[in-house]
């Protein structure tokens, strides 16, 4: 091996063995030097004693001489700062103060000396201090983005593991705000708002309802919803004669004024201006699809028939089930979602 990259290795007298052992002299990245006794007669048995000791010297070297985690937050900020707009900064400049402070309390001083268990750690601590599922997940968010520019991400990943927020309960609209949203809809909007109420269709499904989809001599609605499986939705009186009053101008029930389909942004910025007019918020067709449903077990329809009838089940299980799920009973719990809606012109 001999003198090769500032070390020396030769056989040098131990006073306290009474014997020559092989001894290294290596500098430090700071150019010091270090004597290391090898404990051994033989060169090739120093070598590699040599090299084992190098290598964790060097690593240890390395981790000394990197940044430490205030010198890369800074770096962060240099450099990332200028890409981000107000929010995000805001955002950063609370969220990774935190994440350094907990590192610093565990003992850690570069971001080098980081693994699983102490992210795991800082995952529990946020989760200790009261926050929201949502809140503690926006930390780990920023602290997943500071670890990943420093080339850390499998150890973010597996560390910093995110928390199931609770399921949001969905808007539900009250009778009365279905009223109001009928009363601020022009004829053309009146129209699908009560159609809505009255099936708790999808957008899409609404949309794409063709008049040949519509036997009003079986009264029934054929509904090609999502993967394309039809399912049948009874026509309850009201929503009969609300369909039979409607302006025919080409195949779709629905069409915009040229005969064309309906948009579905354009139906979108409709609802939300009657939406507005009739200081309802939260109104969208997913709402009012939420709503139907809603009023259907209220009034004690078994919730795999609610499943069918909004099409939440595959093709085969609701073959199974509509056998359970009388053609009079269908028709007459959709009947008695009239009162939604009311009369209407």
């Amino acid at each position: 091996m001999g003198r090769r990259r500032g070390i020396a290795l030769k056989l040098h007298y131990r006073q306290h063995t009474g014997r020559r052992e092989y001894r290294a002299a290596i500098y430090d990245p700071e150019g010091k030097r270090h004597l290391l006794w090898l404990d051994t007669t033989r060169r090739a048995e120093a070598e590699r004693r040599l090299k084992f000791i190098l290598g964790n010297l060097q690593e240890t070297w390395e981790r000394q001489a990197a940044p430490t985690l205030d010198e890369r937050y800074q770096q962060y900020l240099r450099e990332k700062d200028p890409t981000w707009s107000h929010n995000s900064q805001l955002y950063n400049r609370d969220a990774l103060p935190r994440l350094l402070e907990y590192l610093k309390g565990d003992g850690v001083e570069k971001l080098e000396d980081i693994d699983v268990e102490i992210l795991r750690g800082y995952t529990a601590h946020l989760s200790g201090k009261g926050h929201t599922a949502g809140g503690v997940n926006a930390y780990l968010r920023a602290a997943r983005a500071f670890l990943r520019y420093f080339d850390l991400e499998r150890i973010a990943r597996k560390g910093l593991l995110f928390i199931p927020a609770p399921a949001k309960k969905g808007r539900v609209l009250s009778r009365g705000e279905i009223r109001r949203l009928l009363d601020a809809a022009d004829p053309q909007y009146r129209t699908m708002i009560a159609t809505l109420a009255l099936t708790g269709l999808r957008r899409s499904e609404l949309l794409g309802l063709r008049w040949e989809s519509v036997d009003f001599d079986r009264k029934e609605l054929r509904v090609l919803g999502k993967g394309s499986k039809e399912r049948i939705i009874p026509l309850a009186p009201l929503l009969e004669h609300i369909l039979k009053a409607q302006e025919r101008r080409g195949e779709w029930v629905f069409a915009a004024e040229d005969g064309s389909k309906l948009k579905g942004h354009v139906f979108d910025s409709a609802l939300r201006r009657v939406a507005r007019k009739a200081k309802v918020a939260g109104a969208t067709a997913q709402a009012f699809r939420r709503s139907t449903a809603t009023a259907l077990m209220e009034r004690g329809l078994p919730e795999v028939a609610v499943q069918e009838l909004l099409g939440h089940v595959s093709v085969d299980v609701t073959r199974r089930h509509y056998l359970k799920v009388g053609d009079r009973l269908r028709r007459d719990v959709m009947t008695s979602l009239e009162p939604l809606v009311g009369e209407t012109e």
